[in-house]
């Protein structure tokens, strides 16, 4: 029975003086005695595949709590993530306006191809989907177009 499933590093740091592994702490990961070839590989991507599993999971928690995020709570958050040391008054206030007109932009966008019909509608979203990942992926990358 596998009771943790070990990171690389703690696999690494929990070695005997001799570079081994005691069989107790084997069994405490669910590693059969005598380990079969290959043990340490397998443990490694266990881990590896936890740690996506979890980050998955964290991530759909996330969506649904920010389904019911007031735009308020948004600019919160965004400002603790961007601006983890604070802005001074000026910064906020700007930075706050800035990102409630793109809120704004991107709901007005929303509502016009809501209004068209179904088909129209989702191939006006796709077109864009498209164009704005070209825009920010462009400004992300691309300073002169900052401008």
């Amino acid at each position: 029975m596998k009771d943790i499933t070990p990171s690389p590093s703690e696999i690494e740091a929990s070695k005997t003086p001799k570079g081994g592994w005691t069989k107790q702490q084997l069994a405490a990961w669910g590693v059969e005695w005598p380990p079969v070839k290959g043990w340490k590989r397998r443990l490694i991507q266990r881990w590896h595949e936890e740690q996506k599993q979890k980050h998955k999971q964290q991530a759909q928690e996330e969506k649904r709590e920010r389904r019911n995020m007031t735009m308020e709570q948004e600019w919160q958050r965004y400002k603790a993530l961007v601006y983890p040391g604070g802005l001074s008054r000026i910064q906020h206030d700007e930075t706050r306006k800035a990102f409630m007109a793109g809120s704004g932009a991107m709901f007005v966008k929303m509502m016009e191809h809501a209004k068209l019909p179904e088909d129209q509608a989702h191939e006006a979203m796709k077109a864009s989907e498209k164009d704005l990942f070209r825009e920010l992926s462009l400004y992300a990358t691309k300073p002169e177009a900052r401008k």
